[in-house]
């Protein structure tokens, strides 16, 4: 039997029983050899690529010579290059802070991983490892979820510089993660969290005060520069997005900044030195844990204010637009995010078209039978 090339379906990603075709054209099934060796033996193993040319060039290959060909590599690289590198361009594409520190910290666990299987080049981490290194997290499933798009990441560049064929982080299954409603604090939360945080002191006041009424994460917070404050308005870029915002505060909000005993002349809570996570884990398990615990509000967390402030400008009507613009993301992040208050929003909408309208007294046509 002469060496044939075929498609090994996989059914829980297509449903093709065509020999070379496959229904998902992003990331085709892969592709397999079979037939009678040149020993005698019978064939019947994976050629290593997906394309189909590429594969057909390898089966010509391994009647001319008798043996199976190897995929060219143009070099090997070893784990602790490939970080240097991608670290290096990361820096040069004026990632943030934050991203980096966690592809940083990506790095180091791959490598611990590395060292006790004895495997020093990136071609060496097949799905295999990754598997097994996967199975080292603790985190949780949607912490998981993200570390696991960094791996593939970090495999997509290896891909891109030919260090190796194929990105085996692709292979590894969707981790399922159970989507969380993006829940506001209500008013009578933020209420007993504001009198809770007035007792702490008022710079835990101003610090909560802003959260709530900037819609900023609390790294932007802890980081606020005093020049950013320009009268009512509050001006900055994002550190993980780098997106430029500028949002209008209440009174009360910039009269609590303007007269707290200010860290340093630069900034409004932070000394300046030291690394923006420890400043950050800082206020939000010693100043912020705290008083919530004060408040008796459970589940709660920095973010939720964040939450807050979007929801409130969803549910009076604020255009979609001008809210993914106040909070420094995309249209599609804030609809993804907040889909059940834009449905609120439109609610509100109705009823405020309907009050203003009137149109329930007018009297309707009559067909004359």
């Amino acid at each position: 039997m002469p060496l044939e090339i075929y498609r090994r379906h996989n059914p829980a990603r297509c449903n093709s029983t065509d020999s070379k075709e496959c229904q998902n054209k992003k990331r085709p099934c892969p592709i397999w050899i079979r037939g009678t060796a040149a020993d005698g033996g019978y064939l019947r193993e994976p050629v290593g690529t997906r394309d189909w040319t590429k594969a057909d060039d390898l089966r010509r290959e391994w009647e001319v010579t008798g043996r199976a060909p190897t995929p060219a590599v143009e070099k090997r690289i070893t784990i602790d290059n490939w970080k240097d590198q991608f670290l290096q361009n990361a820096e040069a594409e004026n990632l943030s802070e934050e991203t980096i520190r966690k592809y940083k910290l990506l790095f180091k666990r791959l490598m611990e991983f590395a060292d006790e299987k004895g495997v020093r080049f990136v071609s060496e981490l097949d799905l295999s490892n990754l598997e097994a290194f996967r199975n080292t997290w603790k985190d949780g499933p949607l912490s998981k979820s993200k570390k696991q798009e960094r791996l593939r990441s970090l495999f997509r560049y290896a891909v891109a510089h030919k260090w190796i064929n194929e990105n085996p982080a692709l292979l590894l299954k969707k981790i399922k993660v159970d989507p969380a409603e993006k829940l506001p604090f209500d008013d009578k939360e933020m209420e007993k969290i504001l009198k809770a945080a007035r007792k702490v002191g008022p710079e835990t006041y101003a610090f909560v005060l802003t959260m709530r009424f900037s819609g900023l994460r609390i790294s932007d917070v802890c980081t606020l520069n005093v020049s950013s404050l320009e009268g009512n308005h509050l001006e900055l870029r994002t550190i993980k997005t780098g997106s430029k915002v500028k949002v209008l505060l209440p009174d009360v909000v910039v009269q609590s900044l303007n007269t707290i005993e200010k860290v340093s002349p630069k900034y409004f809570f932070w000394s300046g030195n030291g690394k923006l996570s420890s400043i950050t884990e800082l206020w939000r398990s010693r100043r912020l844990r705290p008083t919530f615990k004060a408040a008796g509000i459970k589940d709660a967390h920095p973010h939720r204010f964040r939450h807050t402030f979007a929801t409130k400008l969803l549910i009076q009507g604020v255009p979609i637009g001008m809210v993914a613009t106040l909070l420094g993301n995309s249209v599609r992040i804030v609809e993804k995010h907040y889909s059940s208050w834009t449905k609120a929003r439109q609610k509100a909408l109705d009823e405020a078209v309907t009050r203003a309208n009137g149109y329930g007294d007018i009297e309707p046509v009559v067909v004359a039978s």
